[in-house]
């Protein structure tokens, strides 16, 4: 239909932001976002969004981690990912 076009909706941080900002996640799956849109994401932006939601994450777990806390399986579950986020940003 003419004028008719598809938005991608993210609900759990819902921002106005450029595309690769939620696209970063499905890098390795473009094609039919590139087919739907008719724009190719920016690799660097792709990257920089990788990078950055990172490092929100990092900084979560940092602040959860210096609160009092005790040993949950929720923090095990958090300690675990913040030890893989930390392993991805410095491989």
């Amino acid at each position: 239909m003419a004028g008719e076009r598809s938005l991608l909706v993210d609900w759990d941080t819902v921002g106005l932001a450029p595309p690769e900002r939620d696209l970063w996640m499905c890098e390795g799956n473009l094609e039919r976002y590139v087919e739907v849109s008719g724009r190719r994401p920016e690799p660097a932006a792709l990257a920089f969004y990788r990078l950055r939601w990172a490092l929100d994450d990092v900084a979560i777990f940092v602040d959860q981690f210096r609160r009092p806390h005790e040993r949950t399986p929720d923090t095990e579950v958090a300690r675990s990912a913040f030890a893989g986020t930390v392993e991805e940003l410095t491989a």
